[in-house]
């Protein structure tokens, strides 16, 4: 078993030094699983404290992965269900749209796959983010964003998250992080310069291809934010703090001729 100098984030010098190589695995499973609470320490409310009783672990989780994890510039953001089978109140239903089941929902931040950092839906919210003016979901974003090691980092998330103001907010913070990905139409901060009218079928085929861009200029709180929709089917938005420039690019595919009975270049725009 090595010392902490070399496995800094799996154990001590201590139990380097007294734990026998025959029993490092019963250790491990010992580390993982063992829990310690005070039977004299007062329950604190269940609306400041919700996961009293594992909150332990999810500050050593919280901890643990990044010491573990060096992030890329990429990253992400979504949802996560931890899933159990117990009556909670704060237990989501999720079965009939999702294979892992109902359980506990959190948003998180990952790389690569990998969890680095989470923070639970029934968990409170910092006070100062919902006087600005921000949801519990986008301050639970920001409370996370503003923890993290690096500035600079490009995140993207999808229509549940993303809005103008939360990318606003993002930038604004001393990590300064740039958010890019779909983003709704109503509600979210789309300006009326890039929104694009629904049409009925017959007129969908003359609009498909159709693009409106805009881009906030000026703002304190923002470097060129961009806000631009497409219509494809119907039209959909998108949220970019990242992008160098705005451009149509020639792209190519092979597809199928009906007429030459053979596969041929075709060229469009992106």
């Amino acid at each position: 078993m090595q010392g902490q100098a070399k496995q800094i984030t799996h154990v001590n010098n201590f139990i380097a030094k007294y734990v026998d190589p025959e029993f490092q695995q019963l250790y491990r499973q010992f580390r993982a699983f063992f829990g310690v609470q005070d039977p004299l320490k007062a329950t604190p409310p269940k609306e400041k404290c919700p996961n009293y009783k594992v909150d332990e672990i999810f500050r050593w989780l919280c901890h643990i992965w990044k010491e573990a994890w060096q992030l890329a510039k990429n990253l992400s953001i979504d949802e996560q269900t931890c899933k159990m089978q117990g009556k909670s109140e704060f237990k989501t239903h999720c079965g009939k749209y999702k294979r892992i089941g109902d359980g506990i929902q959190a948003d998180y931040i990952a790389d690569d796959g990998y969890t680095y950092n989470f923070y639970f839906r029934n968990e409170p919210v910092s006070q100062n983010w919902l006087d600005a003016g921000f949801c519990p979901m986008h301050a639970r974003l920001l409370h996370m964003f503003s923890n993290l090691r690096e500035d600079g980092h490009w995140c993207k998330m999808d229509n549940l998250f993303n809005s103008v103001n939360l990318a606003r907010a993002a930038y604004s913070l001393s990590t300064r992080v740039l958010i890019h990905g779909v983003i709704r139409k109503s509600g979210q901060g789309v300006p009326p310069s890039t929104i694009q009218e629904e049409l009925k079928e017959k007129r969908v085929e003359a609009a498909r291809g159709t693009l409106k861009v805009t881009v906030m200029k000026g703002d304190s709180k923002s470097s060129n934010l961009v806000i631009a929709s497409n219509y494809d089917q119907k039209p959909f938005y998108m949220l970019s703090h990242s992008t160098p420039n705005v451009k149509w690019v020639t792209c190519t595919k092979l597809i199928w001729s009906l007429t030459l009975m053979t596969s041929v270049i075709y060229r469009f725009l992106r």
